[in-house]
């Protein structure tokens, strides 16, 4: 298969299944690193998202609107109307994929006080690459209304961890984007039925807002128990340590990743305090027959296991993106 190819080491601490390949998709040099997936080597040529084009078109997604905003093109954002590349070939364009990206509402870290939200990039790239291969994107959030970005995550902020991120820029200096994070749909408002697939983003507000909340695990669930694509992302996956699908927990019997304790340690060094109220990896060692994996510190890393698609942190976003349309096609 073009731009594929594979490995029988594990390669990625913590995988105990042998019978597991690594494997990176195409692109590796959009992704930084390549795009890690996990797969079992008995489906190896009928998982969907094997099958990719090497050299995608590409064009510019975001809207150019000048200094004012428009109202009707806030409207069809916020009705998932976005625009896209022309020269993307939609197979069915009266009927084209529709993703649900589910982010955190505001809160406050126990930690060190700081308002916390979702992580920008983990919604801007998604989206990025969702809108250029023709989805309809809607924001969510568990309570709908106005989120905010953690603020070590904005490339406009004094700090610069993020400085090179252009497209979650774009995306905030565009009039008519920055307005689908201020007028997110409350999740009593998405319906499985209506979506091929949701993405739960991280940042450091859904430790406080996922962790403990029956409606966000009941609707990743839904949508897993239809037979829909569940991704998960970076801190977002603190959902899966709790979420059940009839008395079971969703990850039993899956491989799949999250923040690793070794990202952790470094951001605590890197503050000078706990900013975690726990550590992901450290609790889901402690979950019985589920295979929690990890690869290097802040480098892409995508798994898909079945419908479960998730992601390591932030910089494994286009990775869990482009899973995701593997797995949907256009």
């Amino acid at each position: 298969m073009d731009g594929v190819f594979g490995s029988e080491n594990t390669g990625c601490r913590g995988l105990r299944d042998a019978q597991s390949w690594f494997i990176e998709l195409d692109g590796s040099t959009r992704s930084g690193g390549g795009l890690l997936a996990v797969i079992n080597k008995d489906r190896l040529g009928t998982d969907s998202f094997l099958v990719g084009s090497k050299h995608r078109p590409r064009a510019q997604q975001f809207i150019e609107t000048g200094d004012g905003t428009n109202d009707d093109s806030i409207s069809k954002l916020i009705d998932g109307e976005q625009t896209m590349s022309g020269a993307i070939d939609i197979s069915n364009p009266d009927k084209p994929k529709r993703v649900a990206i589910v982010a955190s509402n505001p809160s406050v870290s126990k930690q060190t006080g700081w308002p916390i939200g979702f992580w920008w990039a983990e919604m801007t790239h998604p989206y990025y690459e969702f809108v250029e291969h023709g989805y309809k994107v809607d924001i969510c959030s568990p309570d709908g209304g106005k989120l905010q970005g953690d603020k070590m995550s904005d490339p406009r902020d004094d700090g610069k961890l993020m400085a090179d991120d252009l497209v979650s820029l774009g995306f905030i200096c565009s009039p008519q984007h920055s307005a689908l994070v201020d007028r997110s749909k409350p999740i009593s408002q998405v319906k499985v039925s209506d979506y091929d697939a949701i993405l739960f983003v991280g940042g450091e507000g859904p430790m406080y807002t996922f962790y403990d909340n029956d409606r966000v695990h009941k609707l990743a669930a839904e949508f897993y128990e239809a037979g829909k694509i569940t991704a998960v992302l970076c801190h977002g996956t603190c959902l899966l340590l709790k979420a059940k699908v009839n008395g079971t927990l969703l990850v039993k019997g899956k491989t799949w990743t999250g923040f690793a304790n070794s990202e952790e340690k470094y951001a605590d060094e890197f503050i000078g305090k706990r900013m975690q109220p726990f550590w992901i990896e450290e609790e889901a060692k402690k979950l019985p027959d589920t295979n929690f994996i990890v690869c290097g510190r802040f480098k892409a890393h995508a798994v898909r296991d079945g419908n479960l698609i998730t992601g390591q942190q932030q910089y494994s976003a286009k990775a869990v993106a482009r899973l995701i349309i593997e797995a949907l096609g256009v």
